[in-house]
């Protein structure tokens, strides 16, 4: 889903891979290389790397809001996704 070239809507909003790629790199020590790893639509059998992502992606709550409310209220979006498939 996260991979997904079509991405994921979600009420009236789609979220795309670089919505996710774009927030990922906000995470102290994320790289842009290393968010783009966990976002390789190629491994999907990697389950490590999968957790990974999800754990990152819950992580993105302890990060100050975006300035921009679109950009705020796509990342509120990845974070309550990332939460309920976190466990």
């Amino acid at each position: 889903m996260c991979r997904s070239m079509s991405g994921i809507m979600i009420h009236d909003t789609n979220i795309m891979s670089a919505d996710i790629l774009s927030h990922l790199i906000d995470i102290p020590g994320m790289t842009a290389t290393l968010a783009n790893e966990l976002l390789n639509r190629a491994d999907k059998q990697n389950v490590p790397k999968a957790v990974r992502l999800v754990q990152c992606l819950v992580s993105l709550r302890q990060l100050p809001p975006p300035l921009d409310p679109a950009q705020n209220q796509r990342r509120n979006i990845i974070i309550f996704l990332s939460r309920t498939h976190h466990s």
